[in-house]
């Protein structure tokens, strides 16, 4: 696996999108996390339905969490983008 740099360091912070840094304890970042999981979790579930329905229904969570996401993860610079 290669090694990926970013030449910015781990002091306990990370960047939104827009520049902004944060902690890593930050409560949007654990927000973020957490919304990314239940996305991932919504993906098991989809491709293991049979039912078109309920992946309709788990496709529509998914998109809307995906925005929410998004949001959390942004300073107001990156949401004006």
């Amino acid at each position: 696996m290669a090694n990926l740099y970013t030449k910015t360091g781990d002091k306990g912070s990370t960047s939104l999108f827009g520049g902004k840094r944060v902690s890593k304890n930050d409560y949007k970042v654990e927000c973020y996390g957490t919304i990314d999981e239940a996305i991932s979790m919504l993906g098991v579930a989809y491709s293991q339905s049979k039912n078109e329905d309920i992946k309709s229904y788990l496709n529509k969570i998914q998109r809307k969490l995906f925005i929410v996401g998004a949001e959390l993860a942004s300073d107001e610079k990156g949401l004006s983008m």
